[in-house]
């Protein structure tokens, strides 16, 4: 899953050239793909009531590979977003199934293990960006120029093949999971949807896919255009960024029964805010690298932390139906807000474009110290360690 997503924007640049996009066309692949993942969470939201969880991991694995494959394949700038939707569907199928899965397996520790299921995603995406920046670098540096229109095709062909692999193998797997019997019922859901909490947490994990998303999307092609760097240097930008997501996942995931994921998440809050601030500012490409690292141990416990948070502070819903409603939020920010970036990069130049994260890692610290619930240093040990028990 990972390693599929990092490959758009690690080749941005590539893909624009190829097909001469704006900054705003290129946005709108995050936006198409991510209203697929979008449509898929929902659907999936009410169909994973009947079905066992090993389908959805199998058709979404399906799917990316078949979404990946056409990308690859891709004549025209409409047929590589067709394909884009193919591939954002299969995410959506992943995302319906995998962190339901993961807290019906832990009810009593789900604020860690999310975050460390989750720490895996962004190894995936440095996987791709340092092999895929370091082939596109070396291929075009003996000749001094752009890298031919093919190289940036062979990544997506060569993750298409992997991803069809893992489908079969998840196919010919036994996997026992629970299904429930029937739906939680739609005034059981209504119910549930307008609670403050819920409404918070949705507008929290908004903005945490968000500034995921738009760093994620924009990192390489800020590099290469803005600071005149190279493919190579923008892809260790991105890898960089991913990694250092992982490390602040698996942080998380190891303190957050000491500290609890409000505190955590109010701490990456305020030094994201800093270090996002720095790489809209700076044109130093060193501590553009360092600031993105500092970003990623910020951004890294957001999404997870959350889900993990709406397990105890939302009553009356199940993770099976909370979690994927709460992840369509967060697929919406990841989707939209680097298409936002792209516009306001067109009319203002990218840089003031990536102003926006700041303003957003603001913003995210006043809603998570005003969502209903316990207050930080409210929390008590059973909160703290994700006990499943409604928060009072």
């Amino acid at each position: 899953m990972g390693l599929a997503t990092g490959l758009v924007p690690v080749c941005l640049r590539e893909i624009g050239e190829k097909f001469d996009l704006n900054l705003t066309q290129k946005g709108t692949i995050s936006v198409v793909m991510n209203i697929a993942l979008g449509l898929a969470l929902l659907a999936g939201a009410y169909l994973i009531n009947f079905y066992h969880k090993k389908s959805f991991l199998v058709a979404g694995t399906y799917f990316i590979a078949l979404g990946v494959a056409g990308m690859s394949f891709s004549p025209s700038f409409s047929s590589f977003l067709a394909a884009s939707f193919l591939f954002g569907a299969g995410l959506g199928c992943l995302e319906t199934s995998i962190s339901p899965l993961v807290a019906d397996l832990s009810p009593g520790e789900s604020g860690k293990h999310l975050n460390r299921v989750h720490g895996f995603y962004p190894f995936g995406v440095v996987t791709a960006a340092i092999l895929v920046s370091a082939m596109l670098y070396f291929q075009a540096r003996p000749a001094g120029r752009a890298p031919a229109a093919i190289a940036w095709r062979l990544p997506f062909l060569g993750t298409a093949v992997l991803a069809l692999l893992v489908a079969l193998i998840y196919q010919a797997t036994p996997f026992h999971d629970r299904t429930r019997e029937g739906s939680e019922g739609l005034g059981r859901i209504r119910g549930f949807l307008a609670t403050g909490s819920f409404i918070a947490l949705c507008l929290v994990i908004l903005l945490a896919g968000g500034v995921e998303g738009g760093i994620t999307f924009w990192t390489s092609n800020f590099i290469q255009d803005s600071i005149r760097s190279s493919v190579l240097s923008g892809g260790l930008g991105v890898g960089i960024f991913a990694g250092f997501m992982m490390i602040g996942r698996f942080i998380s995931s190891h303190y957050a029964g000491r500290l609890g994921l409000a505190r955590i998440m109010i701490v990456c809050s305020l030094v994201g805010t800093a270090a996002a601030a720095i790489v809209a500012l700076s044109t130093n490409l060193v501590l553009i690298w360092i600031a993105l690292g500092v970003a990623g141990v910020c951004v890294g416990p957001l999404w997870p932390s959350t889900l993990a948070l709406s397990v105890e502070r939302i009553p009356g819903g199940s993770p099976t139906t909370i979690l994927p409603l709460l992840s369509l939020a967060g697929v919406l920010g990841f989707g939209f807000y680097p298409w936002f970036v792209g516009i306001i990069g067109d009319l203002c130049g990218l840089r003031v474009g990536l102003g926006l994260l700041p303003l957003s890692f603001l913003v995210l610290l006043l809603l998570v110290f005003a969502a209903p619930g316990p207050h930080p240093h409210r929390l008590d040990s059973d909160d703290l360690k994700g006990s499943g028990q409604p928060v009072q």
